[in-house]
């Protein structure tokens, strides 16, 4: 990986009015006038109607819709929000799903001649008396965003009116949202603070033909520890790297991990922790022929792409 991926987190009060600038339509590469000059920027575009899905039935509607304007239209790192890793998100998290206090869908969608162009995927929860909108997805979702036609990015604006008037919410806390996403642009124009920012780390191993050249960059002390932790490592038995995707291993490695994020989070997150585990331990079994696994066939078909 050769450059850092930022994530912001943000918590927006809601504003009583705002001007949105042009720059939405500008906002994506492929979009109407950036880097198209056959494209007639005068003509203008048709009219785009949004909805709110708030109930499951609703969102099960809208699986081969949804699926096909992620082929459309969707980026590798929108893979968390496709239909399939939804669908296995609600079975775990929405209140109803759970049995326990709950999250509740506030999908937003938009059409232009009635096809599916915009799916902002949101869910509603009261907080501390607040009404708070964030990701659907969230806290399992490594990133957030809203899934669009780039072409269609310029009625962000109106989906965010429509997502005030409609859900009249107290604050929208969006977390990890990428600077590259296609929610960016507008959260800049709202005014959206970030409340906190992360960078992934990485090692670019491609600045070396090998590991013992790229080790070089390290100090003689650095390396001789490294060596003398390797041998004590050794000592306790072959080293040997797999990648277990499916089977009892893999959900073993699943259980192991349940303890330290129980232990690592409070009392409100330790049901959340709970409902991770399920949601991962899902993941891990892969099995074929149960309804459990239809959304998941489709989502490591997604992840291919």
């Amino acid at each position: 990986m050769r450059s850092a991926n930022v994530v912001r987190i943000l918590e927006l009060p809601m504003p009583a009015a705002a001007a949105f600038p042009d720059r939405l339509a500008h906002a994506w590469p492929g979009a109407p006038g950036v880097g198209d000059s056959a494209v007639d920027v005068t003509e203008p575009a048709p009219a785009c109607t949004f909805g709110l899905v708030t109930e499951r039935a609703g969102f099960d509607a809208l699986e081969a819709e949804w699926n096909d304007l992620f082929w459309r239209a969707g980026r590798s790192a929108q893979v968390f929000q496709t239909f399939n890793w939804n669908w296995h998100w609600c079975n775990h998290y929405l209140a109803a799903a759970s049995g326990e206090t709950g999250p509740s869908l506030a999908i937003v969608t938009g059409r232009r001649h009635g096809r599916l162009v915009m799916v902002w995927p949101l869910v509603s929860e009261r907080v501390a008396g607040l009404t708070q909108i964030g990701w659907m997805g969230d806290p399992v979702s490594q990133y957030g965003d809203v899934l669009i036609e780039p072409d269609s990015l310029p009625f962000l604006a109106e989906a965010w009116a429509f997502v005030t008037r409609e859900l009249k919410p107290d604050l929208l806390r969006l977390r990890k949202v990428r600077d590259d996403a296609a929610i960016a642009a507008l959260l800049g124009d709202l005014n959206a603070f970030p409340a906190e920012r992360h960078e992934a780390p990485y090692l670019d191993l491609a600045s070396a033909p090998d590991f013992a050249t790229f080790e070089r960059r390290y100090s003689p002390r650095s390396r001789r520890n490294r060596r003398r932790l390797f041998r004590r490592l050794q000592e306790l038995g072959p080293v040997a790297f797999e990648r277990c995707r499916e089977g009892p291993r893999a959900r073993a490695g699943n259980q192991s991990r349940r303890f330290e994020a129980r232990m690592a989070e409070g009392a409100r997150s330790r049901l959340a922790g709970a409902r991770r585990s399920a949601l991962c331990e899902l993941l891990c079994r892969r099995s074929s022929g149960d309804g459990s696994s239809r959304g998941l066939r489709g989502l490591c078909a997604h992840l291919g792409r």
